[in-house]
């Protein structure tokens, strides 16, 4: 890859800065889903994952990966690009990335059979809510349930702003504990819930604040009905407590 990247640039070209980019590298490969070389047509997005199709070196290349969210087709375009680099066939690129079951804990699909789709992502911050939230709000054509809180000692400033973009996005809140240290739990909550409140949300109706996680995991679940429906679980990510 460190050879291949001193004679091509593999580069997003929905970036504000990949003419920078491409000003850097003696030839560029551009991918993207609105714009570049290698652009992804025909999307189908679930909560599960996504399909689309590619056209490359006149073959067209079905590609199907499990992982859900507009940013995971972008990651994989630039696997495609990759791959078409170093001399992978059209069946490796495809079998590859359909083989991939991504990072444990980064928009995690969990399936223990329940009717509707789970995720569970180690996002946190309110840059990460509004690309993750937003993209699975696209792919979910039912009601969207999502669970978090925010850690003690930690940006305090964060809690209210995260708590809006969620409010907005999302159907449902449940607002829980996710590591106070010294910190008051409820007073956590209450920040969080300020900021879903401005986006609309009313507490025991839209807006849930349980501050034992455990409880408010098993009450997200009971909140979700049938296939169309999914719930969120964010700020864990692959931790187990």
């Amino acid at each position: 890859l460190f050879k291949l990247a001193r004679r091509v640039g593999i580069i997003n070209a929905d970036d504000p800065s990949a003419a920078v980019f491409e000003q850097a590298v003696p030839r560029s490969l551009c991918y993207g889903i609105a714009d570049g070389n290698i652009r992804a047509t025909n999307i189908t997005q679930t909560a599960l994952g996504s399909r689309y199709d590619v056209w490359l070196m006149g073959e067209m290349h079905h590609i199907t990966i499990n992982m859900p969210g507009e940013f995971n087709i972008a990651n994989s375009l630039a696997a495609v690009a990759v791959g078409h680099e170093v001399g992978l066939s059209r069946a490796q690129i495809e079998q590859g990335l359909a083989a991939l079951t991504g990072v444990e804990g980064r928009m995690t699909v969990v399936d223990a059979g329940q009717p509707f789709s789970a995720i569970v992502d180690f996002a946190h911050t309110p840059d990460a809510f509004e690309r993750l939230l937003g993209s699975v709000r696209a792919s979910t054509k039912g009601k969207l349930i999502v669970l978090f809180g925010s850690a003690g000692r930690r940006d305090e400033s964060k809690r209210a702003i995260q708590g809006k973009i969620a409010g907005r996005i999302a159907d449902e809140l449940i607002i829980t504990e996710e590591d106070d240290r010294d910190v008051d739990g409820q007073h956590i909550l209450a920040q969080i819930a300020k900021g879903a409140e401005a986006a609309g949300k009313t507490q025991d109706t839209d807006l849930f604040l349980i501050h034992d996680r455990a409880e408010a995991i098993r009450f997200a679940i009971r909140r979700a009905h049938t296939a169309r429906d999914t719930v969120v679980f964010l700020g864990k990510g692959h931790e187990k407590t």
